[in-house]
């Protein structure tokens, strides 16, 4: 109807394109198909689609869809927390977080391991507070019985665990944006994940911590380089909420209607 009385359709993507998520996990809950179908006609009605990373843009590559003209908007952060943390010290426990679904696009097992290996190397010196659920629950359960596993919490109760852990691991291999990821930066915590987030797009060198992708052995290495350098994880987190204050949801919001409006 809006291209009968010719109006501009303008569509926001915030996830990846809905056959990658399927190419790769096959076994992975997905929409029905109908809906994946309405899904390809509303994109290619779209005279303008609005994506929040790089990698999302990517994947709608090689698809009917690739001629659309696609912006990139990060999506923003919550307010910065400037209640007083505990930096790691060297002395006591480095406390890593997770949160998010234990699901294999998640890349859980790569976080399992990390951990356990983590928890090997650096015994008595690493903690695991791991918050969600999801189809790798007992798996998670059983390799990793030293972790803290909690299932649901208020988002209040959530803040605290920010606030409380040191390094945040997100190692998705598919993922739209990973708000997660905001969340954690705008607590003063050090984030480390791949490239397939929301992360590259948000990031400097001194606030954050890019990991392979199905790699396991490289969150090693880095929770290892961090762990002997208590200073370097507390000049992170303070960059963290540095880069937590450019990037508020008023300013998203103001710069969607600059795109909107340029568009029109």
């Amino acid at each position: 109807m809006a291209k009968r009385y010719n109006i501009k359709c303008i569509y926001e993507l915030p996830t990846t394109y809905w056959k990658a998520k399927s190419f790769f996990f096959n076994n992975e809950t997905i929409e029905p198909k109908y809906k994946l179908l309405n899904l390809d006609q509303e994109l290619k009605l779209a005279d303008l689609i609005i994506v929040p990373t790089q990698f999302v843009k990517k994947t709608l590559k090689n698809t009917p869809i690739n001629n659309k003209k696609i912006i990139i908007l990060p999506y923003g952060f919550n307010k910065i927390n400037k209640t007083k943390r505990q930096w790691f010290d060297g002395k006591r426990k480095l406390n890593l977080l997770y949160v998010g679904s234990l699901i294999e696009r998640k890349g859980i097992k790569y976080l399992i391991r990390s951990i356990k290996e983590l928890m090997k190397i650096h015994k008595n010196m690493i903690s695991a507070t791991i918050i969600g659920s999801g189809s790798l629950k007992n798996y998670a359960h059983k390799e990793l019985p030293e972790a803290k596993f909690i299932e649901n919490l208020s988002y209040n109760n959530l803040l605290k665990h920010y606030r409380t852990n040191d390094i945040f691991i997100l190692p998705s291999l598919l993922e739209g944006f990973g708000l997660v990821i905001t969340e954690a930066m705008s607590n003063g915590m050090v984030v480390m994940s791949t490239n397939r987030t929301g992360l590259p797009e948000i990031r400097n060198d001194n606030d954050s911590i890019l990991i392979k992708v199905n790699n396991a052995k490289d969150i090693v290495h880095k929770v290892t380089y961090l762990i002997k350098r208590p200073k370097q994880i507390q000049r992170m987190g303070k960059n963290a909420l540095i880069t937590a204050s450019k990037y508020s949801w008023p300013k998203y919001q103001n710069k969607l209607v600059e795109i909107i409006n340029d568009n029109l």
